[in-house]
């Protein structure tokens, strides 16, 4: 089991993580540090990685949203 936006797999989201997002939509790397980074970091549930799952990334740890995008869609 993962959480969603954890993509360094430390066991919590924060603005790493987003980093990390746009590191990787940017080219900069090429994975993510943590096995299951690939589905950690699809928060918008599209099924892509892009610039706005780093957003949303950003925007839970400054505390604007309380649950991603792909988790309402659980619900």
């Amino acid at each position: 089991k993962f959480i969603y936006g954890d993509v360094d797999g430390n066991g919590s989201v924060r603005s790493i993580d987003a980093v990390l997002i746009r590191d990787y939509v940017l080219g900069k790397i090429n994975e993510f540090p943590y096995e299951y980074g690939m589905l950690a970091a699809d928060v918008d549930g599209n099924g892509s990685i892009k610039i706005n799952d780093a957003v949303l990334v950003r925007d839970y740890v400054l505390g604007k949203i309380f649950l991603f995008p792909v988790e309402e869609k659980e619900e």
